[in-house]
């Protein structure tokens, strides 16, 4: 087989190190990487320069341009430098990939081409970082009426999932094999930071005619939201939503807005003001098309090491996670914690308890996983609430 592009996206983390790697431990004789470098420092980018091979290529952009960005520049390098019938592999700088990963989505793609079917894209499926022994994700769909993500396969365990391929709406970025004439034909991914770039560009692939699958048997181990603070994401998130559905769906778009409102305000009664805000100018900026504001301009919440005394005192935990849970009724007795799981119902009278709680012991603080405010309960009217984010080990300040 001749040699193909692989474009990897990175703002000079050392995870990207690892990844070029293995790369060239278990595919040199296949690959050619092109390492897009998202406004990365020097020393960086020297490291960088004495991993890559001579065949190599690296893309220097002067600042960070989002995973989108970066994405567009590593394709269009691979358009300018790569033969027209080349494979294009995309794939994220924090993704953990084994000897497997692309033999699997050759050999997936190969019965797809013996049965005669019109691939277009073919994604890996994604294994959770934190629990390496579950499913994040195998190709995904997107429900307007949610307006959110419908991930195949989530929570299932691994040794459940059966090797082969299934039908997606999209697959993510993460890992990702199309072809340049896939490319040349439809265009580059939008430019619009980060966020639903994968999703509006697997159904641009789609509504020329070509399917996208997820092979079950090329896996990549890679990072979720349980480990990343939402903070200045979500402006992307509500952002790129609206911009998404004003472009293939306009006629759920009221429905869409009104979900962004709604989100923005129930940050909001919990004292999250800095959140709410992200929601809003996202949906100002999505309306107005794919220029997108930078991190650096967006002002949030930010995350910070819980002190010393933080689960001393007169308070009570609410959990949605196990792991607080676990951890609350080993520092303040399981008296004062309160678990929330089961169905929405469920939830909702676990939370009017709580507003009880809060109502008869004024005094009272609590403290509550960061989770705990995309459920749909209730804020709580203590005397202070601290917002915990557990898988983080982090205190969210107000």
């Amino acid at each position: 087989m001749k040699r193909f592009p692989v474009v990897l996206v990175t703002t000079g983390e050392p995870c990207a190190s690892r990844l070029i790697h293995s790369l060239l431990r278990w595919n040199a004789d296949s690959v050619n990487v092109i390492l897009v470098c998202n406004g990365c420092a020097e020393e960086r980018l020297r490291e960088f320069g004495a991993l890559l091979r001579p065949e190599d290529r690296m893309v220097i952009l002067p600042e960070n341009r989002g995973g989108a960005g970066g994405f567009r520049a590593g394709m269009q390098a691979a358009l300018e430098s790569c033969p027209p019938d080349s494979f294009l592999w995309l794939l994220d700088d924090d993704a953990e990939i084994d000897a497997d990963t692309l033999p699997n989505l050759f050999k997936r793609i190969r019965e797809l081409e013996t049965q005669g079917i019109k691939w277009g894209a073919v994604g890996s499926l994604i294994r959770s970082r934190e629990d390496p022994g579950s499913v994040a994700e195998a190709g995904a769909s997107f429900s307007f009426f949610r307006g959110a993500f419908r991930a195949n396969f989530r929570g299932r365990r691994m040794e459940e999932i059966v090797p082969g391929v299934l039908e997606c709406e999209y697959c993510p970025a993460a890992s990702l094999m199309t072809t340049l004439a896939r490319v040349r034909e439809i265009g580059l991914f939008a430019d619009v930071f980060l966020h639903f770039d994968d999703v509006e560009w697997c159904w641009r692939l789609r509504h020329a005619g070509w399917r996208v699958f997820c092979a079950t048997d090329s896996v990549i181990l890679h990072p979720t939201n349980r480990s990343k603070p939402a903070t200045w994401v979500r402006y992307y998130d509500a952002a790129n939503l609206v911009w998404f559905c004003r472009k293939v769906r306009p006629w759920v778009l009221p429905w869409i807005l009104f979900l962004q409102l709604f989100r923005g305000g129930y940050f909001s009664l919990h004292g999250m003001h800095r959140t709410a805000r992200l929601y809003r100018m996202g949906i100002r900026d999505g309306l107005r098309g794919e220029k997108r504001k930078v991190p650096g301009e967006l002002e949030a919440e930010g995350f910070v090491d819980p002190p010393a005394d933080f689960w001393k005192g007169d308070r009570i935990a609410l959990s949605v996670t196990g792991k607080h849970a676990e951890k609350g009724r080993e520092l303040l007795g399981r008296s004062r914690v309160v678990y929330l799981k089961g169905a929405c119902w469920r939830r909702c009278l676990t939370g009017l308890r709580v507003q009880l709680l809060s109502l008869f012991s004024p005094g009272r603080s609590f403290i509550m996983d960061d989770a705990f405010r995309t459920k749909l309960i209730l804020p709580v009217w203590g005397k202070k609430t601290d917002y915990y984010n557990a898988e983080l080990d982090k205190l969210v300040r107000k």
